[in-house]
């Protein structure tokens, strides 16, 4: 089931619970679910980050744009092959590469080395 959470500044997130879906995994339930949030939510936002390269989104996205909604695709084009659709990457009104992200989100060498080490001191 996708709930959502719902932050004071006005973000949305929608997830399912236990579960981290990639595009490749999400099952169509999931997709039915995520585009009838999308559609509910889209006379009440201004802007959406869609994280999934899945081309059948790409008519989500144009139904959302009608409506006035800014979109923001973020996946990568930097993997061969690239883990987003062509026409997914055209609709969307901006595209963020991962690839791009990566200084910002990743853990640096010494902070994956010392988890690895915390891990093995536990098990």
């Amino acid at each position: 089931m996708v709930q959502q959470a719902r932050i004071r500044q006005g973000l949305c997130c929608s997830f399912a619970d236990g579960f981290i879906f990639d595009s490749y995994d999400m099952s169509p339930v999931m997709h039915i679910e995520l585009a009838v949030d999308a559609m509910e939510l889209a006379d009440h936002i201004d802007e959406m980050v869609l994280f999934s390269g899945d081309g059948d989104f790409r008519s989500l996205v144009e139904a959302v744009q009608r409506r006035g909604v800014r979109v923001t695709v973020v996946s990568t084009i930097s993997s061969q092959p690239p883990m987003i659709a062509d026409e997914l990457r055209r609709q969307a009104d901006a595209f963020v590469d991962l690839i791009e992200l990566l200084p910002r989100i990743a853990r640096s060498q010494s902070e994956r080395r010392s988890r690895d080490r915390h891990s093995l001191a536990t098990s």
